[in-house]
């Protein structure tokens, strides 16, 4: 009998939201040319506005821009639904999904299509919320509906511009956006710096390299200086907890942490279960841990976020 082939593992999708101007294709464009090998297909409205290198096209059929550096570019064009899945029923040939909302859409509507469709999986919503206009912004009479159902979705809330207030002015806003998305971690985004590896997560690859001892402080590119920003803590060797210990967990995690990924043992099953935390969600599944990964987690988040005997303790006593 012929065995049935291994299905591909869904492909996350991440969904890039905010109002206009609030810095979504500036991320974009940084992604592109800062892949770090991950293969991206980022799924835009307009091609014109992503500054894509021509030394780096390698082909353009009018609605897909194929990169030299295995990142692709395709056109929403009338339905985003026909876009991915023409992307996903396709030889897979990316590794991570990327759709820049509309400036007035609503971001979740975007991300449950990950929910239906077993090919994709639903890797957080990020919205950016320009801190000079994102309360004038709010406050309007005909788009502050929008803004402020953008941000009460969000997985992750990305402070952008801030080099263009007042400190006092950014504390405020990061204040106002507290009560507006009171569950959703907010980073700052430094001088257009806007750190990839916290937003998007770790593969399952990421997971076996960070549970290795870490690299010495000081290493790394100029690339890499802006991520210095933010911890990350390693909890390796961890006990089998029950279901309800791990959810309990994840649900309790302080706002500082942005993303938790790892294989811990159920006292349930007697088997690994991944989980993903993304902002304020989470999710535990029986995905087959890859030979490789060893069990525990991976917590980034910002600098006040808990360090890991603190997480530890959390996960293990409760």
């Amino acid at each position: 009998m012929t065995a049935r082939p291994t299905p591909a593992a869904p492909l996350p999708l991440t969904v890039i939201g905010g109002f206009l101007g609030a810095g979504k294709t500036t991320l974009l464009n940084r992604i592109l040319r800062d892949n770090r090998g991950t293969r991206y297909a980022v799924m835009v409205n307009d091609f014109g506005a992503l500054d894509i290198d021509a030394a780096l096209v390698e082909a353009h059929d009018g609605s897909t821009v194929a990169l030299a550096n295995g990142c692709v570019c395709c056109s929403i064009g009338d339905s985003l639904v026909d876009a991915l899945i023409d992307l996903v029923s396709g030889p897979r040939a990316v590794d991570h999904v990327l759709v820049e909302a509309s400036g007035v859409a609503d971001p979740k509507r975007i991300a449950d299509i990950a929910v239906v469709d077993p090919a994709l999986a639903r890797n957080g919503i990020v919205v950016l919320a320009d801190v000079s206009e994102i309360r004038r912004l709010a406050d309007d009479r005909l788009v502050g509906d929008a803004v402020r159902r953008q941000l009460a979705v969000a997985d992750i809330v990305v402070l952008t511009k801030v080099d263009l207030v007042e400190p006092g002015a950014v504390d405020d806003t990061e204040t106002w956006l507290a009560e507006c998305a009171p569950r959703a971690p907010r980073i700052r985004a430094s001088l257009g710096a806007i750190p990839i590896g916290p937003l998007l997560g770790l593969d399952a690859a990421a997971v076996a390299t960070v549970l290795e001892p870490a690299p010495a402080r000081g290493e790394g590119a100029d690339a890499h200086r802006h991520e210095a920003l933010f911890h990350r803590a390693v909890l390796r060797d961890l006990p089998i907890v029950t279901r309800a210990r791990l959810a309990a967990f994840a649900e309790g995690l302080p706002t500082s942490v942005l993303r938790a990924k790892g294989f811990v043992e159920l006292a349930e099953s007697g088997q690994p279960h991944l989980l993903q935390c993304v902002g304020w969600r989470h999710s535990i599944d029986a995905t087959p841990a890859p030979p490789d990964v060893p069990r525990g987690l991976v917590v980034i988040g910002t600098a006040d976020m808990p360090d890991a005997a603190t997480l530890r303790r959390a996960l293990v006593d409760g």
